[in-house]
């Protein structure tokens, strides 16, 4: 048997294409799937707080509470109109989450402008932007 010959041979064995690629390899295929699906669902759950924005009027100030975790500190605040969060917000070039918190007393009706979901399943609450 000849070079061509053998080599002929071995190329109508070998299936060629995608399709072939990922019938032969589907454990891959759903693993690389499942890593694509994590990840998008890693920067939706990330750009969460710079959507959905939202004017609260005539809010009062129920309580406010500030807890440190191991990532820094978690800063809520307690309204008639909803539980909210104070957080820096890096992509909007914000960074006056103690300032807004210490400006919020107790008892005070406020105007609090919001972006962001509450997603019940991470503890995620929308975050302040302006208090007025």
């Amino acid at each position: 048997m000849s070079f061509s010959q053998t080599r002929s041979r071995t190329r109508r064995n070998t299936r060629y294409g995608i399709r072939h690629a990922l019938a032969d390899n589907w454990f891959f295929a759903l693993v690389a799937l499942g890593v694509l699906a994590v990840i998008g669902l890693g920067i939706f759950l990330a750009s969460a707080q710079y959507r959905n924005p939202q004017t609260h009027t005539a809010c009062v100030v129920e309580d406010k509470d500030r807890t440190t975790t191991e990532d820094g500190s978690d800063m809520r605040v307690y309204t008639s109109c909803g539980v909210f969060t104070v957080q820096d917000m890096l992509f909007a070039g914000e960074f006056d989450s103690a300032d807004k918190y210490a400006s919020l007393d107790t008892g005070k009706t406020y105007t609090i402008d919001t972006t962001g979901y509450r997603i019940p399943l991470i503890s995620s609450f929308p975050v302040i932007r302006e208090v007025r």
